[in-house]
């Protein structure tokens, strides 16, 4: 063997051996002066400065190929030619290769499992999982199948890593949701100081632990009443509530403005209490006593009809009384002065040329019923809109103003701000208010999810980053 050769051979085995120890990667990036097929079969060498080495790695068979552009291309393309043939001809016979393990297994970057940490890290606080699990025989088992999968199906064959090498401790799981979870508090104060800059108002939700009970109907001894009940009435009972099935779901929602859809359901509902001709006395006394719980139940103040005012469908609250109504618009007046919103363009005055067409709500199923047919019920009948020039609150009321489906109503505001400044403003501070506490509970409920009867030694500040993680994980 002649000593040029020699050389050749000597670099190949020290490529293998930096390829091994993570020096070198193989990477599947042809020369952009070469566009030859059988480049698909090959990957060059590349040091971690990101220069390209005079050598390529075949696909095929995991030999290493010397290799330079001034040398040309015939050789390593020869050498992919005849392993595709090898390949065809050996692709129905099971070889001894295929029951042996590889010796060669790849090395995994610190960066690399750097990112395995954090997925990990976000896995447990999203799902709600122990930091343990990442050492469980199922979880290990799970990741090595897709390891596995993974290789069968790649590019570079130097041995499938064991999870083992790949997952990290638990405790490096503990002081990554740490890390990230400040991440996200940073994120959230930079996204907050914008918007409180503007907003004048806010709305804080809150709830306390306290434990449900269990077997209610034992503990009350009254059990007895599910005997020779009668079937009618439950699904009549059944079919009455599934409304408020909706108006709770609607109302509870976490991601979507929620205030102004209080009035006009507590409306729909009330309505729905009234007993019909056919209804049974036991269904009349239940309705009887639904209606009796949402008066004392529901506190409707000034607040919840200003929001339903600000969706344009019912801006004009018709349902009201023209006393209460005016009250209503002295309102809004009166809390743009008090939180100082002032106009900012006090000589705006534009006309908008749609036309809203407002049609009676059709009677639906109550689980196909969506927020603005509510609103568009609640609106009553339209009455004849023309343009003012008066105060904003008047032009808005007067003007003729489009909504459609697609619309959500912060969206709407948006477009419409330069129309009616103070009330977008408004509308952006007041409909940031939940109607409800769900999102709150919920928050407590997922809490209790994490502090487990086996899981109850988890440090304060662990359990209140992964709630963060996992409450802001969209941020």
């Amino acid at each position: 063997m002649s000593d040029l050769k020699k050389d050749v051979e000597r670099k190949k085995k020290e490529v293998i051996e930096k390829l091994k120890n993570g020096a070198f990667i193989a990477k599947a990036q042809p020369p952009s002066s070469s566009h030859g097929l059988f480049w698909q079969h090959l990957l060059r060498i590349k040091c971690s400065s990101d220069q390209y080495q005079p050598f390529v790695q075949c696909g095929l068979c995991n030999d290493i190929l010397s290799y330079s552009i001034s040398n040309g291309t015939s050789t390593i393309s020869y050498h992919v030619k005849n392993c595709l043939e090898k390949s065809n001809q050996l692709k129905n016979n099971n070889t001894l290769d295929k029951y042996l393990n590889k010796s060669n297994e790849v090395s995994v970057s610190p960066d690399d499992k750097r990112s395995i940490t954090i997925a990990c890290a976000k896995f447990c606080a999203l799902d709600m999982r122990s930091f343990n699990i990442v050492k469980g025989p199922g979880f290990t088992n799970l990741c090595q199948s897709l390891i596995n999968l993974g290789y069968q199906y790649g590019v570079a064959k130097l041995g499938a890593p064991t999870s083992t090498l790949l997952l990290p401790d638990p405790t490096n799981i503990s002081r990554t949701i740490s890390r990230i979870s400040n991440d996200y508090r940073n994120k959230l104060k930079d996204i907050m100081m914008v918007d409180l800059k503007a907003v004048r108002l806010i709305g804080i939700s809150s709830d306390y632990w306290k434990n449900s009970g269990t077997n209610l109907l034992l503990e009350r001894n009254e059990a007895h009443y599910l005997q020779d009940i009668n079937r009618k009435l439950v699904k009549d009972v059944e079919k009455f509530l599934s409304l408020f099935k909706v108006a709770s779901e609607q109302l509870s929602a976490d991601t979507s403005p929620t205030l102004h859809l209080v009035v006009p359901w507590f409306w729909k509902l009330k309505a729905s209490c009234i007993p019909n001709q056919d209804d049974s006395l036991l269904l009349n006394q239940f309705k009887n006593a639904v209606s009796n719980m949402l008066d004392d139940k529901v506190h409707l103040t000034s607040l919840h009809y200003i929001a339903t005012c600000l969706y344009p469908a019912t801006k004009k609250l018709q349902t009201l009384e023209d006393s209460y109504r005016n009250e209503i618009y002295a309102d809004i007046r009166k809390i743009i002065v008090t939180l100082g919103i002032r106009e900012e363009n006090s000589s705006l005055s534009s006309k908008t040329n749609s036309k809203t067409t407002n049609k009676r709500l059709k009677k639906k199923k109550n689980n196909f019923i969506k927020e603005n047919d509510v609103m568009v019920e609640f609106a009553g009948d339209p009455e004849d809109d023309s343009d003012d020039d008066s105060d904003e609150l008047e032009r808005y009321l007067k003007t003729k103003l489009s909504f459609t489906k697609d619309d959500t109503i912060i969206q709407w505001w948006n477009k419409h701000s330069l129309l009616f400044p103070e009330l977008a403003l408004l509308a952006k501070s007041l409909l940031g208010i939940p109607a409800s506490s769900a999102t709150s509970e919920r928050i407590f409920s997922a809490s209790g999810r994490i502090l487990e009867k086996r899981r109850q030694s988890l440090n304060p500040d662990v359990v209140h980053d992964m709630l963060m993680m996992r409450n802001f994980r969209d941020i």
